[in-house]
């Protein structure tokens, strides 16, 4: 079974990859001129994959070929979505596809949630998490406000009732940064008081909602986030005082090229891994790789303030997706997880919008 795994994990990025050799043979030029966030993401997953390689020549083979495919398929995509989104308006098809993925996310989740009894963390993570992602992508394609209320109240209940502390804290802080952007920076004076009432409304339905579920189940949630303070947030102070002992051990060929894929699992005595991208990315991939995803940040955050300046309809979600990329990478792990492709998808379908509506107003202006 986990050889099945591996290969139909194998065979679309083999697939992706053979498509872009075939584009980048036939368009090279055009190559050249992505934007430059997405060159210093390529770069950056270059630096990670072939560091990983040389310096995990332990890896079973098997491993190695499950990193590679999970590798290599983000920056694909990454750039698939920008090239399609660069010459087509999809936002039509682009709803469609992602509300009916989202609704079979969350059908899934409360399915595993409330008939099959898991109490696995991955499973309630994989399920409850997905659907959470694919909110820039729904938010971006449609201007029903009444709709984007539920599905953002739908969202932060499967959060709640998932108890996964970090994506209900990431969750909460995208939504106001989402409604501060929209409604605030980018959207008409007319509607603004209007619109703080019905957040606000909404806010308190959800809460009160939450609150009776968790009455009627015995407050398990409720008693997880009083616990915070004694358990660290499940510990995470330990891990990351672990990871940052790690790095200050670490010789002068750890501080610049990193440990390996997966080392400070592998390193640490706690074998768990940092829950902080930062110091994950630091220690296994080394300075170098660090500061490309340093980087990486930086461009994301020039993006958001760009599209907000040009009041962009993109503004509010690119925000939203920031904020939940930021703080997961802060608290919890994202990089190498497979729902991060979809936060990868929307970007580069910002990036293709952007650069599709800049080269319609200059031929407009031409004209």
């Amino acid at each position: 079974m986990e050889d099945d795994v591996r290969v139909y994990t194998v065979i679309p990025n083999f697939l992706l990859c053979t498509a872009f050799m075939v584009y980048a043979f036939l368009h090279g030029n055009d190559l050249l001129k992505l934007p430059s966030v997405i060159k210093r993401f390529v770069l950056m997953y270059f630096g990670l994959f072939f560091l990983s390689i040389i310096l995990n020549f332990s890896l079973p083979y098997k491993e190695l070929i499950s990193f590679a495919s999970a590798t290599w398929i983000m920056p694909l995509g990454f750039i698939y979505s920008y090239i399609i989104f660069k010459e087509y308006d999809l936002d039509k098809l682009v709803f469609k596809l992602s509300f009916v993925l989202f609704s079979l996310l969350i059908i899934n989740y409360f399915n595993i949630f409330l008939f099959l009894n898991t109490d696995s963390n991955y499973q309630s993570l994989i399920t409850a998490y997905y659907p959470m992602f694919l909110l820039p992508f729904i938010l971006s394609s449609t201007k029903n406000k009444l709709f984007k209320f539920l599905i953002l109240g739908l969202s932060l209940f499967t959060i709640f009732t998932c108890m996964k502390r970090g994506g209900l804290i990431a969750l909460i802080l995208a939504t106001a940064v989402y409604y501060l952007v929209d409604y605030l920076l980018v959207g008409r004076s007319k509607y603004k008081i209007v619109s703080v009432f019905v957040i606000v409304g909404v806010v308190l339905v959800v809460i009160f909602s939450f609150l009776k579920y968790d009455d009627m189940t015995g407050n398990q949630f409720t008693t997880r986030l009083e616990s915070i303070e004694d358990d660290e947030g499940s510990g995470r102070i330990d891990v990351w005082l672990e990871t940052i002992r790690l790095i200050n051990n670490s010789d002068t060929a750890g501080i610049l090229f990193g440990h390996g894929h997966l080392a400070v699992i592998r390193d640490s005595v706690l074998s768990l891994s940092a829950h902080n991208d930062f110091m994950e990315i630091f220690y296994n991939y080394g300075i170098f790789v660090f500061l490309l995803y340093c980087v990486f940040h930086i461009s994301l955050i020039k993006l958001c303030f760009k599209l907000i300046k040009q009041k962009s309809s993109l503004a509010a979600p690119m925000a939203m997706s920031y904020v939940i990329f930021f703080t997961l990478t802060l608290i919890s792990h994202i990089y190498f997880y497979p729902y991060f492709a979809f936060l990868l998808l929307f970007w580069g379908k910002a990036l293709g919008t952007l650069e599709r509506e800049k080269s319609l107003n200059t031929t407009n202006a031409i004209k």
